[in-house]
């Protein structure tokens, strides 16, 4: 993505990553030795209800996986589908990639692939640009991971267990 950035001259204002929140990889050190700081800042950990505001007030939320990390459910990508809001979704096949594909919401990256991580985000940035950034969220599949929607199921079984 520095290379999109670098090639043509983005304005900050218009691009922009956001992370809240803390990682094993040390972005900082590698914003700073990319000279990236314009486009991308990094958030102390925030409360969930405020996270889910952010969330909800972001065009495009990302989500990033490593390839060997195929069976890893975030529940993030619940609170992702919950905002209805475009997910780019760098993650390998498997689960996650299923469930987003049924959500309506996804964008989807290869991990491994650097072009294809450049071409999700021109993608995604030209669709913003053009006001033509949409998405077509699957309600009642994203409504059936809602906290309330899962505490009825749990409840159901507890009552067919006693």
């Amino acid at each position: 993505f520095k290379l999109r950035l670098q090639e043509n001259e983005q304005n900050p204002e218009e691009l922009k990553f956001v992370f809240y929140g803390q990682s094993q990889f040390d972005i900082k050190a590698y914003i700073k030795q990319n000279k990236l700081e314009n486009f991308v800042k990094v958030n102390d950990p925030v409360p969930l209800n405020k996270l889910i505001h952010i969330y909800s007030t972001s065009d495009v939320l990302l989500l990033v996986l490593p390839s060997h990390d195929k069976g890893t459910i975030a529940k993030k990508v619940f609170d992702y589908m919950s905002t209805g809001k475009p997910i780019l979704a760098i993650v390998p096949e498997g689960e996650i990639r299923e469930i987003l594909s049924k959500s309506g919401l996804a964008f989807f990256a290869n991990p491994d692939s650097v072009n294809d991580i450049k071409n999700a985000i021109q993608l995604l940035y030209s669709k913003w640009k053009a006001g033509k950034l949409v998405v077509t969220p699957n309600k009642d599949f994203i409504n059936q991971f809602n906290r309330k929607n899962l505490t009825k199921s749990l409840a159901k079984i507890f009552n067919r267990v006693t």
